[in-house]
Protein backbone atom coordinates (compact mmCIF):
# COMPACT_ATOMS: atom_id res chain seq x y z
CA UNK A 1 0.00 0.00 0.00
CA UNK A 2 0.86 3.24 -1.42
CA UNK A 3 2.49 5.74 1.91
CA UNK A 4 1.01 8.62 3.13
CA UNK A 5 4.13 10.75 1.27
CA UNK A 6 3.63 8.75 -2.09
CA UNK A 7 -0.39 9.34 -2.32
CA UNK A 8 0.00 13.22 -1.62
CA UNK A 9 2.98 13.56 -4.12
CA UNK A 10 0.86 13.59 -7.52
CA UNK A 11 -1.24 16.33 -6.34
CA UNK A 12 2.26 18.60 -5.28
CA UNK A 13 3.79 17.37 -8.54
CA UNK A 14 0.92 19.28 -10.21
CA UNK A 15 1.30 22.48 -8.27
CA UNK A 16 1.47 24.92 -11.47
CA UNK A 17 -2.17 23.20 -12.64
CA UNK A 18 -3.54 24.25 -9.27
CA UNK A 19 -6.53 26.40 -9.07
CA UNK A 20 -4.86 30.17 -7.47
CA UNK A 21 -1.47 31.14 -8.51
CA UNK A 22 1.67 30.57 -7.03
CA UNK A 23 5.37 31.43 -7.34
CA UNK A 24 7.23 28.34 -6.20
CA UNK A 25 6.08 24.90 -5.53
CA UNK A 26 4.58 24.42 -2.07
CA UNK A 27 6.36 22.37 0.72
CA UNK A 28 4.79 19.70 2.22
CA UNK A 29 4.83 20.86 6.24
CA UNK A 30 3.24 19.24 9.52
CA UNK A 31 0.36 17.25 10.15
CA UNK A 32 -2.13 20.06 11.77
CA UNK A 33 -5.06 17.51 13.05
CA UNK A 34 -6.01 13.22 12.41
CA UNK A 35 -9.42 12.58 12.44
CA UNK A 36 -11.07 9.41 11.99
CA UNK A 37 -11.07 9.41 8.54
CA UNK A 38 -8.69 11.84 7.21
CA UNK A 39 -5.10 13.63 7.83
CA UNK A 40 -4.51 17.09 7.50
CA UNK A 41 -1.17 18.49 6.72
CA UNK A 42 0.28 22.16 6.47
CA UNK A 43 1.75 23.43 2.89
CA UNK A 44 4.51 25.78 3.13
CA UNK A 45 3.15 28.57 0.67
CA UNK A 46 1.69 31.49 0.51
CA UNK A 47 -1.31 32.00 0.03
CA UNK A 48 -1.58 29.22 3.18
CA UNK A 49 -3.03 26.29 2.08
CA UNK A 50 -3.10 22.58 3.64
CA UNK A 51 -3.74 18.84 1.98
CA UNK A 52 -6.36 16.67 2.94
CA UNK A 53 -5.45 12.74 2.16
CA UNK A 54 -8.32 9.94 3.27
CA UNK A 55 -6.70 7.35 5.06
CA UNK A 56 -10.03 5.43 5.86
CA UNK A 57 -13.19 5.73 4.39
CA UNK A 58 -15.82 6.30 7.43
CA UNK A 59 -18.73 7.05 5.42
CA UNK A 60 -20.83 4.53 2.98
CA UNK A 61 -23.23 6.97 1.31
CA UNK A 62 -23.53 6.51 -2.68
CA UNK A 63 -20.71 8.58 -4.77
CA UNK A 64 -18.11 8.66 -2.21
CA UNK A 65 -15.52 10.66 -2.25
CA UNK A 66 -16.42 12.59 -5.65
CA UNK A 67 -20.06 13.18 -4.19
CA UNK A 68 -18.54 14.92 -0.67
CA UNK A 69 -16.38 17.17 -3.03
CA UNK A 70 -19.74 18.26 -5.41
CA UNK A 71 -20.98 19.10 -2.17
CA UNK A 72 -18.03 21.22 -0.57
CA UNK A 73 -17.46 22.85 -3.85
CA UNK A 74 -21.15 23.85 -4.02
CA UNK A 75 -20.49 24.95 -0.04
CA UNK A 76 -17.08 26.71 -0.91
CA UNK A 77 -18.71 28.79 -3.47
CA UNK A 78 -21.31 30.13 -0.82
CA UNK A 79 -18.70 31.15 1.75
CA UNK A 80 -19.20 28.23 3.97
CA UNK A 81 -16.46 25.69 2.79
CA UNK A 82 -12.82 26.84 2.53
CA UNK A 83 -12.22 26.69 -0.99
CA UNK A 84 -10.78 24.07 -3.37
CA UNK A 85 -7.49 24.76 -4.89
CA UNK A 86 -6.64 20.85 -6.39
CA UNK A 87 -8.11 17.60 -6.14
CA UNK A 88 -6.89 13.97 -6.94
CA UNK A 89 -9.43 12.18 -6.90
CA UNK A 90 -7.37 8.59 -7.32
CA UNK A 91 -5.20 9.34 -4.16
CA UNK A 92 -8.24 11.12 -2.49
CA UNK A 93 -6.43 13.97 -2.01
CA UNK A 94 -7.82 17.61 -1.57
CA UNK A 95 -5.70 20.75 -1.75
CA UNK A 96 -7.73 24.17 -0.04
CA UNK A 97 -7.29 26.89 1.55
CA UNK A 98 -6.07 27.31 4.91
CA UNK A 99 -8.88 28.51 8.01
CA UNK A 100 -9.37 28.98 11.61
CA UNK A 101 -10.30 27.03 13.94
CA UNK A 102 -13.88 28.01 15.15
CA UNK A 103 -13.92 30.16 18.55
CA UNK A 104 -14.38 27.57 21.28
CA UNK A 105 -18.15 29.30 22.33
CA UNK A 106 -20.02 29.00 18.91
CA UNK A 107 -23.35 30.62 19.73
CA UNK A 108 -26.55 28.87 19.15
CA UNK A 109 -27.91 30.99 16.88
CA UNK A 110 -24.69 30.83 14.61
CA UNK A 111 -24.15 27.53 14.56
CA UNK A 112 -28.29 27.40 13.25
CA UNK A 113 -27.21 30.55 10.58
CA UNK A 114 -24.22 28.13 9.44
CA UNK A 115 -26.94 24.88 9.22
CA UNK A 116 -29.80 27.26 7.73
CA UNK A 117 -27.41 28.12 4.44
CA UNK A 118 -26.26 24.37 4.05
CA UNK A 119 -29.76 23.52 4.09
CA UNK A 120 -30.42 26.35 1.04
CA UNK A 121 -27.99 24.45 -0.99
CA UNK A 122 -28.84 22.66 -4.41
CA UNK A 123 -30.37 19.01 -3.78
CA UNK A 124 -27.71 16.47 -4.90
CA UNK A 125 -28.14 12.93 -5.60
CA UNK A 126 -26.97 11.72 -2.12
CA UNK A 127 -29.20 10.41 0.57
CA UNK A 128 -28.68 9.92 4.13
CA UNK A 129 -28.84 6.31 5.25
CA UNK A 130 -29.13 5.98 8.89
CA UNK A 131 -31.23 2.89 9.07
CA UNK A 132 -28.24 0.92 7.20
CA UNK A 133 -25.25 2.80 9.04
CA UNK A 134 -26.71 1.27 12.32
CA UNK A 135 -27.02 -1.92 11.03
CA UNK A 136 -23.04 -1.61 10.05
CA UNK A 137 -21.73 0.34 13.20
CA UNK A 138 -23.70 -2.32 15.64
CA UNK A 139 -21.51 -4.99 14.32
CA UNK A 140 -18.33 -3.01 15.72
CA UNK A 141 -19.89 -3.13 19.27
CA UNK A 142 -18.33 -5.45 21.98
CA UNK A 143 -19.96 -9.44 21.27
CA UNK A 144 -21.35 -9.95 24.70
CA UNK A 145 -22.90 -5.88 24.29
CA UNK A 146 -24.60 -6.54 20.79
CA UNK A 147 -27.60 -8.66 21.61
CA UNK A 148 -28.42 -5.28 24.04
CA UNK A 149 -28.00 -2.94 21.30
CA UNK A 150 -29.62 -4.99 18.45
CA UNK A 151 -32.87 -5.28 20.86
CA UNK A 152 -32.46 -1.37 21.26
CA UNK A 153 -32.32 -1.06 17.56
CA UNK A 154 -35.44 -3.42 17.14
CA UNK A 155 -37.30 -1.16 19.26
CA UNK A 156 -40.66 0.46 18.43
CA UNK A 157 -39.76 3.67 19.45
CA UNK A 158 -36.38 3.45 17.33
CA UNK A 159 -38.26 2.34 14.48
CA UNK A 160 -40.76 5.02 14.76
CA UNK A 161 -38.50 8.08 15.07
CA UNK A 162 -36.24 6.63 11.68
CA UNK A 163 -39.76 6.67 10.16
CA UNK A 164 -40.51 9.96 10.75
CA UNK A 165 -37.07 11.43 9.99
CA UNK A 166 -37.16 9.65 6.60
CA UNK A 167 -40.48 11.16 5.70
CA UNK A 168 -39.39 14.40 6.80
CA UNK A 169 -38.72 16.81 3.76
CA UNK A 170 -35.53 16.49 2.65
CA UNK A 171 -32.75 18.84 2.48
CA UNK A 172 -28.84 18.79 1.53
CA UNK A 173 -27.49 18.52 5.01
CA UNK A 174 -24.00 18.50 6.97
CA UNK A 175 -25.04 15.89 9.15
CA UNK A 176 -21.63 16.47 11.24
CA UNK A 177 -21.58 19.65 12.82
CA UNK A 178 -19.41 18.95 15.31
CA UNK A 179 -16.99 21.20 16.98
CA UNK A 180 -14.03 19.85 15.30
CA UNK A 181 -15.80 20.44 12.01
CA UNK A 182 -16.32 24.45 12.38
CA UNK A 183 -13.63 27.01 11.33
CA UNK A 184 -13.42 30.77 10.76
CA UNK A 185 -12.96 33.01 7.66
CA UNK A 186 -12.10 36.13 9.52
CA UNK A 187 -15.99 36.68 11.04
CA UNK A 188 -17.82 33.71 9.05
CA UNK A 189 -18.02 30.35 10.53
CA UNK A 190 -18.08 27.84 7.86
CA UNK A 191 -17.63 23.83 7.98
CA UNK A 192 -15.22 21.17 6.94
CA UNK A 193 -15.14 17.47 6.26
CA UNK A 194 -18.42 16.96 4.28
CA UNK A 195 -18.14 12.60 4.09
CA UNK A 196 -21.43 12.64 5.56
CA UNK A 197 -23.42 15.43 4.27
CA UNK A 198 -26.34 14.36 1.98
CA UNK A 199 -30.13 15.04 1.06
CA UNK A 200 -32.11 14.14 4.66
CA UNK A 201 -33.83 15.63 7.78
CA UNK A 202 -33.04 18.67 9.19
CA UNK A 203 -33.67 17.42 12.71
CA UNK A 204 -31.28 15.33 12.58
CA UNK A 205 -28.90 17.83 11.27
CA UNK A 206 -29.78 19.80 14.18
CA UNK A 207 -29.70 16.80 16.72
CA UNK A 208 -25.68 16.59 15.93
CA UNK A 209 -25.29 20.21 16.19
CA UNK A 210 -27.25 20.58 19.28
CA UNK A 211 -25.10 18.11 21.03
CA UNK A 212 -22.06 20.56 20.75
CA UNK A 213 -23.81 23.95 22.21
CA UNK A 214 -24.79 24.20 25.95
CA UNK A 215 -28.67 24.02 27.03
CA UNK A 216 -29.12 27.73 26.56
CA UNK A 217 -27.83 27.72 23.39
CA UNK A 218 -30.35 24.73 21.79
CA UNK A 219 -33.50 27.18 21.94
CA UNK A 220 -31.65 29.72 19.16
CA UNK A 221 -30.17 26.71 17.01
CA UNK A 222 -33.30 25.56 16.61
CA UNK A 223 -34.85 29.47 16.15
CA UNK A 224 -32.12 30.67 13.17
CA UNK A 225 -32.72 26.49 11.82
CA UNK A 226 -36.60 26.31 11.78
CA UNK A 227 -37.74 30.17 11.71
CA UNK A 228 -41.27 29.17 10.53
CA UNK A 229 -41.39 27.36 13.92
CA UNK A 230 -40.17 23.35 14.37
CA UNK A 231 -42.13 20.18 14.99
CA UNK A 232 -41.63 18.97 18.44
CA UNK A 233 -41.96 15.21 17.19
CA UNK A 234 -39.74 15.61 14.72
CA UNK A 235 -37.14 17.33 17.09
CA UNK A 236 -37.10 14.48 19.42
CA UNK A 237 -36.74 12.01 16.98
CA UNK A 238 -33.84 13.72 15.98
CA UNK A 239 -32.35 14.03 18.90
CA UNK A 240 -33.03 10.29 19.70
CA UNK A 241 -31.07 8.64 16.31
CA UNK A 242 -27.94 11.41 16.35
CA UNK A 243 -27.45 10.17 20.01
CA UNK A 244 -27.91 6.68 18.88
CA UNK A 245 -25.75 6.38 15.73
CA UNK A 246 -23.30 8.67 17.81
CA UNK A 247 -22.64 5.91 20.06
CA UNK A 248 -22.76 3.12 17.44
CA UNK A 249 -20.84 5.84 15.58
CA UNK A 250 -17.86 5.53 18.72
CA UNK A 251 -17.78 1.55 18.85
CA UNK A 252 -16.98 1.59 15.43
CA UNK A 253 -14.31 4.94 15.11
CA UNK A 254 -13.57 6.10 18.75
CA UNK A 255 -14.18 2.73 20.76
CA UNK A 256 -12.43 4.39 24.01
CA UNK A 257 -15.50 6.84 23.62
CA UNK A 258 -18.39 4.36 22.86
CA UNK A 259 -21.10 4.21 25.98
CA UNK A 260 -22.49 0.52 27.24
CA UNK A 261 -25.91 0.01 25.47
CA UNK A 262 -27.42 0.89 29.12
CA UNK A 263 -25.63 4.40 29.26
CA UNK A 264 -26.23 5.68 25.72
CA UNK A 265 -29.11 7.75 25.93
CA UNK A 266 -27.69 9.73 29.30
CA UNK A 267 -26.62 13.26 29.72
Amino acid sequence: MASATQRIAPALSAWQQWNLSLQNRPELGSVLAEGSGHVIYALDCDPPLVIRLRHRRTSHLTNGFLGEVTIWSQAARAGIAPAIAHIDSAQEVIVCERVKSAPCAVSGETLGLLAARIHSLPAVDRVLTLRSDLRDYLEATPPAERPAWRDILASPEIGHALTLLEHDTPYLCHNDLTSDNLMCRDDVLMAIDWEYAAMGSRYFDAAIAQEQLPVQEHAALFQSIFPEGHDPALRSAGRLIARLITALWQHRHAPALAPAPATWWME
